[in-house]
Order: C-alpha cells, then sequence, then structure tokens
C-alpha cells in the first residue's frame, strides 16, 4: 500500500464528502447516513448514524477491495444540545482543513471566534488511536 498516495486520497476524499456537504446516497445499513467518494481506482466510503451522539466509520478500498478504515464515535453532552448547529457547522470547517502530514481527521488544532477544535493522534496512518475535541468558550 503506497501511504502517500492513501493520504492524498484521504484528503481528497474528506473534502468531498461529509466536511463538504456532500451528497448522501442510499445508506447500505438502514437508519446509517452514507457519502461516497470515487477516484480512479480509490472509493472512499463513510457510514455514520446518530446526531448528538454517533459512531461511524470510514472505509478505503482499493480496485474494489477494503484496504484502510477508522471508526469514531463521539457526541454531545446534555447541555450542549442546543448547540448542536453551530458546533457541527465549525467541525466541517475544521475537517475541510486536513492535510497529507495529517490526514486522520482535521488539523491538529483550529479556532475560529469562540470554538476550539483540537485532534491528537498517536501512531501512524496504518495505525493509530486519536482523540478529537471541540469547545466553546472553553467548555
Amino acid at each position: 500500500m503506497n501511504l502517500e498516495e492513501l493520504a492524498e486520497f484521504i484528503v481528497k476524499a474528506n473534502k468531498n464528502t461529509y466536511a463538504a456537504g456532500g451528497k448522501e446516497v442510499e445508506a447500505s445499513i438502514d437508519g446509517f447516513k452514507e457519502l461516497i467518494f470515487k477516484e480512479g481506482n480509490y472509493e472512499y466510503i463513510e457510514l455514520y448514524t446518530g446526531f448528538y451522539t454517533f459512531p461511524g466509520i470510514s472505509i478505503i478500498k482499493y480496485k474494489n477491495k477494503p484496504i484502510w478504515t477508522m471508526s469514531y464515535a463521539g457526541g454531545m453532552k446534555p447541555k450542549q444540545h442546543s448547540k448542536a448547529k453551530k458546533t457541527y457547522s465549525f467541525l466541517k470547517e475544521a475537517l475541510m482543513k486536513v492535510t497529507e502530514e495529517y490526514p486522520f481527521r482535521g488539523p491538529e488544532t483550529f479556532n475560529i471566534k469562540k470554538f476550539k477544535y483540537s485532534c491528537k493522534v498517536q501512531g501512524s496512518l496504518e495505525y493509530f488511536t486519536g482523540k478529537e475535541i471541540i469547545k466553546q468558550d472553553n467548555k
């Protein structure tokens, strides 16, 4: 697997799906939302469910065979639910800042006005764990 090529494709896929307001397709699993991006021999599939709390998975196929996945889960505390729309709008802006050098989710840090995004990752593109946090007014 060519990791540089994979990182480049992950960035393109992220900038053409959820973060970009990409069009959903008919989900392959009931109750989920699904977005797909294809380029050349690569295919990116994003599946997630929920709103205030949500699990999801990103799958990359090369020549129709899965070669990379990333699973994630997140959510908002109930007292923050009224801020969900603004928070997810900010998250999309952060995710659009993804780079080939750091292709996991968004950048290590990103700030706009009262919002602060951080994404801390350990490992490499082949195997990693991470933690993504969004704060508004340092909460």
